[in-house]
């Protein structure tokens, strides 16, 4: 293991060591490693593979680069591919997501071929989405200091709190 920007990562192949070196791109490619380790902890083989591709591929980090700072820029990009791919337009790159197959190709040595294509043939239609959209992540660890706050005020002032939500997040 090599250590780069206190993170600790395997390095796959000297490509993309050599991608890592480079400053410009370098915020993007931790980002898909980061998202590539969680999504293999919950077991997204494809997720974690589509990540470790961007990772050596310039022509596709350049997706990220287009989403607002403020948002989590691979749930945007990869979001963005898959949002295309539900439209039905029928390209192999489909073949992959258990979304559209009940039987998915599990990731392999095309896998990035198809996507580079994909996100090639798309190219205008993803730069518009990474550029506009924003994303509202299911992040449980989010509502952590609201648990601290309505539990400050229960012991202080024993009432009785209801909470409702309602949006992308109720629920959480």
């Amino acid at each position: 293991k090599k250590i780069f920007n206190f993170h600790t990562i395997e390095v796959i192949n000297y490509e993309i060591k050599e991608k890592l070196m480079n400053p410009r791109i370098n915020r993007y490619q931790e980002g898909f490693i980061k998202f590539s380790e969680i999504t293999q902890k919950d077991n997204e083989t494809l997720y974690s593979t589509l990540a470790k591709i961007f990772v050596k591929n310039e022509f596709l980090l350049k997706f990220a680069e287009v989403v607002e700072p403020s948002q989590p820029f691979p749930n945007i990009v990869l979001g963005a591919i898959h949002y295309l791919l539900l439209l039905g337009k029928d390209t192999p790159l489909q073949a992959y997501y258990g979304s559209l197959n009940e039987i998915p190709i599990p990731p392999n040595d095309n896998l990035e071929y198809e996507l580079t294509k994909f996100c090639k043939q798309n190219e205008k239609k993803l730069f518009k989405l990474c550029s506009h959209k924003r994303t509202q992540t299911n992040e449980v660890a989010r509502s952590s200091l609201l648990y601290i706050a309505l539990s400050y005020i229960l012991e202080q002032f024993d009432v009785k709190i209801s909470l409702v939500e309602i949006g992308s997040s109720a629920g959480l």
